[in-house]
């Protein structure tokens, strides 16, 4: 700590590491490097006997450790500080940051804007507009903004055609729990005709052709420069604890509070959050088909009824089963809530795929059903 300031510790899975100022960064950039702290140090893997074992998280370079602690004291670079170990839990601390009430929080993912204060031609509202989702509910349910600028502190893994996996370019929905914002997922921006397919570049900052089809009836193919071209639809933000919180958890809280809809406080538990978004609160994602026990315990602790609402297909079938296996543990403590599995309507994929017509149909049904 005398030497590149204060430490943050992190258990991980490939070992204990040491999160501390880059040497290069803190040259190249100045001290904000002292609170960033892009320096990973391995230390199991220094103990085992290898003394390169300290990369730089944001250029890449590597140290031995030796050279580390031969480098001169920060005080006598005229540099002072308040020596402090913070210790962390498996994230990596490199994907953490302080939030304003001092709490350790994902990394945001870069400068964004929200979704319903940009003008009509934007390409997020032309995203969703196509969808036929409404802005102002999905600012409400998930403070849902565009990304137009991405964290340069995180690595972006390249795709085809200059693409990356990266929050710019993308729909934002972040997550909070009690207050706090937990977790992040970006939606990537897609649209079609009747004969290509179409995304958002997100430097390029234009919709791109990636894959054409013969017919509407036939599959489609990718472009040439695109083979193989399969992204994420989804990125969650690093440091996203996945199965340990809920996206649109507190605005169904405050559905509840804030009115008196209800006698009964219900939620209605789907996949992603666009299934979410096509009604609003209290619906509630869960970032994808898995389901934890506290996820199940974070529910129960705010709701007496959940209405589940599986994907309609195979594999929503299985993760209907693991949600309610979930839940029915839950209910063994003694502290259990009410569940109740609802089936979309016939060839209907997902809640997201529903018109706001057919989703207003299909929550009279749940409401029917609560009450």
């Amino acid at each position: 700590m005398l030497i590149h300031g204060s430490i943050r510790l992190a258990r991980e899975r490939n070992g204990l590491h040491f999160y501390l100022a880059c040497p290069e960064c803190l040259e190249d950039y100045g001290e904000v490097e002292l609170d960033k702290k892009h320096l990973a140090v391995n230390v199991e893997r220094y103990f085992s006997g290898l003394d390169r074992s300290a990369q730089c998280m944001k250029h890449g370079g590597s140290f031995n450790v030796t050279d580390l602690v031969s480098m001169p004291r920060l005080s006598e670079r005229g540099i002072e500080f308040k020596p402090e170990i913070l210790e962390l839990d498996s994230i990596p601390a490199h994907y953490l940051e302080r939030d304003e009430a001092g709490h350790w929080i994902p990394k945001s993912p870069g400068l964004t804007i929200p979704v319903h204060i940009v003008p009509p031609d934007h390409p997020a509202r032309v995203y969703l507009g196509l969808r036929q989702y409404d802005v102002n509910v999905l600012w409400n349910q998930f403070q849902c903004s565009f990304c137009y600028k991405e964290n340069s502190d995180v690595f972006y893994r390249g795709l085809s055609g200059g693409f990356k996996v990266t929050s710019q370019g993308r729909v934002i929905f972040f997550a909070y729990v009690k207050g706090v914002r937990v977790g992040w997922q970006a939606r990537i921006l897609e649209g079609e005709d009747e004969e290509c397919k179409f995304y958002y570049h997100p430097y390029r900052k234009d919709w791109v052709p990636v894959m054409t089809r013969e017919t509407v009836n036939s599959p489609w193919v990718p472009m040439e420069g695109f083979e193989g071209w399969d992204p994420a639809k989804y990125f969650t933000g690093h440091g996203t604890r996945r199965n340990s919180i809920l996206l649109g958890f507190d605005a169904a809280v405050s559905y509840h509070q804030n009115t008196d809809r209800c006698a009964t406080r219900w939620c209605a538990l789907v996949e992603g959050p666009l299934d979410a978004g096509r009604f609003g609160p209290p619906f509630i994602a869960m970032m994808g088909k898995s389901f934890s026990q506290e996820q199940a315990n974070l529910i129960c602790s705010e709701f007496d009824h959940v209405i589940l609402i599986p994907d309609n297909d195979q594999a929503g079938k299985q993760s209907k089963d693991s949600v309610l296996m979930q839940f029915a543990q839950h209910s063994n403590t003694g502290k259990g809530t009410k569940v109740t599995c609802m089936d979309l309507p016939p060839n209907t994929k997902d809640p997201g795929a529903l018109s706001p017509k057919e989703a207003d149909s299909f929550l009279q049904i749940i409401k029917n059903q609560i009450l």
